[in-house]
């Protein structure tokens, strides 16, 4: 009998033991009393704050301070800045070795997650380009006008970017003193773009992160295909758009999120007529690309409200060819890429050459809408684990015929 007790007063003293080592593990997790422990060892600058004047200067991979200022990095390990003259475009950094050089301090870093100081937030924005403060009209390299100005589409106020076009966009051999092989182009287009951007962390994970561009493309375009253009595939780049940093704040973590749009016209085809068309009208496109920690990454893209016309066409010879305005969008955080979505919307036109029995020439030919999407995100964004590129290949392409016809020749 006393052996019996004894045994059951250990099982007694064991399982007391086990739940009060799993109640100090849950305890010791609190996720206030970490996020506490982070701001302990985090350094956070701001344009009210004196320390940003010990700032010299910031860099890749070190900011440099004045060594003889108020600033204590002793037990610290993390930097972190909203917009700041010095660092337009903040910083997020967790700091690897401190180095005193002559009135200097050198510290060395590391890119860091706002996950790493965090332990709960979520941030969710809409931003529709609307606040951008431009001195002077925007020229592309070729000499084009980028023309900026906002206007209001179902309630809202949005930015809009229009690139004017009047010249060759290709020339096969380089040289435009021969007019035999080339693409002109006269007109406009212009892109009205949105972003749709959210992010929400829990126990120092990311839960759920979304990046949705929707944009609307306007064109108004004349296209003179000249007779032997050969089989080609040209990407003009037409502009790059920076968008100024906004910052906005994850409980007391500053964010600082920068977006640009690149703008380029892409042409390709196999061409061996003259042909003379255009294209007007508008068209709406939404694209990006969403992670859900239950499932995993997927992608986001529609079109809609399509409403091309194309110009008459007309042709000498059998003819394959497109072109297409291609919007992609960047957004940095802290100055560092983090995810992108290349978008493209265009016109194609095919027309096949015959004859028929009665020894008459005519092109059958028909044109349609294209559109296409890529995207990428950066290893590691909000320490997400084996998050890979995934820019490189067209994640979803579509076409629309639109309208068909014959060319008597």
């Amino acid at each position: 009998m006393k052996k019996l007790l004894f045994i059951v007063t250990c099982i007694v003293l064991f399982l007391a033991s086990c739940s009060d080592d799993t109640s100090g593990e849950l305890t010791s997790q609190n996720p206030s009393s970490q996020e506490e422990d982070k701001k302990e060892v985090t350094v956070v600058f701001d344009e009210s704050s004196n320390l940003i004047e010990s700032i010299v200067s910031v860099e890749e991979n070190k900011i440099v301070f004045k060594k003889d200022s108020e600033l204590n990095l002793k037990g610290k390990e993390y930097l972190v800045a909203g917009q700041l003259s010095v660092a337009p475009n903040g910083f997020l950094r967790k700091i690897t070795s401190v180095i005193e050089e002559g009135n200097k301090i050198i510290v060395e870093t590391e890119m860091a997650e706002v996950t790493d100081l965090m332990p709960e937030g979520n941030l969710d924005v809409i931003y529709n380009y609307d606040n951008m403060d431009l001195k002077r009209p925007l020229t592309t390299d070729k000499g084009d006008l980028v023309s900026y100005n906002t206007a209001m589409t179902k309630g809202a106020n949005l930015g809009t970017f229009t690139i004017s076009l009047n010249r060759v966009i290709f020339d096969a051999d380089g040289n435009h003193s021969t007019t035999h092989d080339q693409i002109k182009a006269n007109g406009s287009f212009s892109v009205q773009p949105s972003l749709d951007f959210g992010v929400r962390f829990h126990w120092w994970q990311l839960q759920e992160f979304r990046t949705i561009i929707t944009s609307k493309k306007t064109a108004n375009l004349d296209l003179i295909w000249s007779h032997s253009v050969p089989l080609f595939k040209h990407s003009i780049p037409l502009a790059k758009i920076p968008l100024p940093p906004v910052t906005f704040w994850i409980g007391w973590v500053p964010v600082v999120i920068t977006n640009s749009v690149n703008v380029t016209l892409d042409a390709n085809g196999s061409v061996n007529a003259s042909i003379t068309t255009g294209v007007e009208g508008t068209v709406t496109l939404k694209e990006g690309i969403r992670y859900n920690r239950g499932s995993g990454w997927n992608y986001i893209h529609d079109a809609y409200d399509l409403g091309f016309r194309f110009k008459p066409i007309s042709a000498t010879v059998g003819f394959d060819a497109s072109v297409a305005l291609n919007g992609e969008f960047e957004t940095m955080f802290y100055g560092v890429l983090g995810v992108g979505i290349g978008a493209n919307a265009g016109f194609y036109v095919n027309g096949t050459y015959y004859i028929d029995t009665d020894l008459v020439s005519y092109i059958e030919w028909f044109a349609g809408f294209r559109a296409g999407m890529q995207a990428f995100a950066r290893a590691g964004l909000f320490g997400i684990p084996g998050l890979n590129f995934t820019w490189g290949y067209p994640i979803w392409s579509q076409s629309w015929p639109i309208t068909e016809g014959q060319i008597m020749l």
